[in-house]
């Protein structure tokens, strides 16, 4: 079996195109077919089903692509042992999620960029479903999440860190600054992040609980525009409580809400089967300095 050919094929999977995948690797398009051709008729199976232009990993294809993670990781092992050079080299894919790309983590990326100029990084900002199932799939090396405690049996979190929710507004609304119930709150118009957010998700569970839901008038994936937009008086929010250090009572007030404390953990994880190659063991101890 050809290492290129199985490179390759996990190249296409994750990026569900042939083009794409022989853009990114320097092939033409129909040396990508032959070689998933040529791996498909040596394990007689389909990897791939075609629909139009895209492709989409077969049941089968999935199955390998567990083993196909595991054979390039045999051989970045194996390369690293008898070289002995121990240095940071090739690519590093990291996933992170929007709200944390714009706190003090996304500072551990722009170290380890000056400090290890050989290697490409390439940061995906995603879901935490997208990202969780790209890290399962051996498409991302390292996820940052911001969530509930991960317990998977396949992940590894090698680093947590607790983090508040806050809910906040413009300056001069009526809540500024002011304890209020879940009931007065729910009146208000929400600027809030897209459906499927993991503290919106726990603010509209508690909503629920009481029989409430929440009034809101726009849902947008940037921190920055929510927090922008409550300034301009526009709703009241709710974001983590590091996305809001630099402006809360200058340009914006907390609001305390009574029976609605919100948690998160800030979680580096990896795939526990994972090779720990220099190129990720450096990226952890960087980015550690920012859990202590």
């Amino acid at each position: 079996m050809e290492l290129r050919n199985v490179k390759t094929f996990i190249r296409v999977a994750r990026l569900d195109s042939f083009s794409k995948a022989g853009e990114s690797l320097g092939y033409a398009q129909s040396t990508v077919t032959l070689q998933i051709k040529q791996l498909e008729e040596e394990l007689g199976v389909l990897l791939f089903e075609r629909k139009g232009k895209k492709v989409t990993l077969s049941q089968k294809g999935q199955e390998f692509l567990v083993y196909a993670n595991k054979l390039v990781k045999c051989e970045a092992e194996a390369i690293n042992a008898v070289t002995c050079e121990g240095k940071p080299k090739g690519e590093l894919r990291i996933g992170i999620l929007e709200s944390l790309s714009v706190s003090n983590y996304i500072r551990a990326i722009k170290e380890y960029m000056k400090n290890y100029k050989e290697v490409i990084l390439i940061v995906k900002i995603a879901t935490t479903l997208e990202l969780m199932n790209f890290l399962s799939k051996g498409l991302l090396d390292i996820i940052i999440l911001l969530d509930r405690k991960i317990t998977k049996p396949d992940f590894q979190v090698f680093f947590e860190k607790e983090e508040k929710i806050v809910f906040f507004s413009y300056l001069k609304h009526p809540m500024a600054n002011k304890l209020v119930t879940l009931e007065d709150i729910s009146r208000e118009k929400f600027i809030l992040t897209e459906k499927g957010c993991n503290y919106r998700q726990v603010f509209e569970e508690k909503l629920s609980e009481k029989g409430l839901t929440v009034n809101y008038c726009l849902d947008i994936g940037s921190t920055k525009t929510i927090i922008e937009y409550v300034k301009d008086e526009l709703g009241i929010s709710l974001l983590p409580e590091f996305n809001l250090n630099e402006v809360i009572d200058r340009e914006v007030s907390k609001i305390s809400v009574e029976a609605c404390h919100i948690i998160l953990y800030t979680q580096v994880i990896l795939n526990k089967d994972r090779w720990k190659s220099p190129t990720i063991k450096a990226f952890l101890d960087i980015i550690s300095k920012y859990f202590k």
